[in-house]
Order: C-alpha cells, then sequence, then structure tokens
C-alpha cells in the first residue's frame, strides 16, 4: 500500500523530466506509473538512468513485481523497457 511518489528528474541542475511511481493493485506489486523526459534531454541516457531508481526503489519495498504500460507504437519507451526485462 501506500501512495503516489512523484520524482522529479534532473540533470546538471536542470530539470530534466518526472517520474511517477505507485503501489501496486495487489500486495508485493509496484508501479511504474509514468516517466516523462524533457526533449532536450532524450537520447542521452537519462531514460536508462531514471528507471534504475524505480527497479531499486520496488525492490527495496519488497514488490516481486514492477509493472508499467507502454504505447505499442513508443519504440523508443520500449527498447528502455526491454533493457530492464519488462514484458
Amino acid at each position: 500500500g501506500g501512495s503516489c511518489r512523484w520524482h522529479r528528474l534532473e540533470r546538471r541542475g536542470e530539470p530534466a523530466g518526472v517520474l511517477l511511481l505507485a503501489p501496486g493493485a495487489a500486495d508485493g506489486v509496484e508501479e511504474l506509473a509514468y516517466l516523462g523526459l524533457s526533449p532536450g534531454h532524450r537520447g542521452c541516457g537519462g531514460g536508462t538512468a531514471a528507471t534504475r531508481y524505480p527497479v531499486g526503489d520496488a525492490r527495496g519495498r519488497g514488490a516481486e513485481w514492477l509493472l508499467t504500460s507502454v504505447d505499442g507504437r513508443n519504440e523508443p519507451a520500449r527498447r528502455l523497457y526491454g533493457r530492464f526485462a519488462f514484458r
């Protein structure tokens, strides 16, 4: 259980995006509800760095699963999440 957790993403002191983590619908489940990077911060490793946090956070909170969803047409996001073994 718990509430949503918002995180402002920064790179070199500049706002770079936002990350929203939420409790899942069942025990042992967490959700990466939203990850967005500003256009100027895409393609330089920011998505990978930002995704490491919720993966570690979910483990630290005892979650067995970390869920997310992505539009099937969003190939950059699909590649990003695929690197972290999301299916």
